[in-house]
């Protein structure tokens, strides 16, 4: 079972990923899969911060490590998104 979950999601976020960096795909399909995968990422990284907020009243190091890493996977996501799509955006119109 975790080996279909695990096939599923590597051929849904590959394909995704792929797709949505290629200018020969068009416009509509692209944009829906951007915010596909930035929604994910977003949710993935929201549930981190929020679990590092409950995880405070147990354990503060814990809950402070927990939202560090949060923080961090927020700041990486956006400047790999500014890399990826902004500057593709810029190549394009050279």
């Amino acid at each position: 079972m975790d080996f279909i979950f695990e096939l599923l999601f590597e051929l849904i976020f590959e394909g995704a990923l792929s797709v949505s960096s290629d200018k020969k795909v068009p416009n509509f399909i692209r944009y829906p899969l951007i915010a596909f995968i930035i929604l994910f990422f977003f949710c993935v990284i929201v549930g981190l911060f929020v679990l590092g907020i409950f995880s405070l009243k147990k354990s503060v190091i814990g809950g402070i490590f927990v939202i560090f890493v949060s923080v961090m996977l927020f700041t990486m996501a956006t400047v790999k998104f500014i890399k990826k799509y902004i500057n593709i955006k810029d190549k394009s119109d050279t």
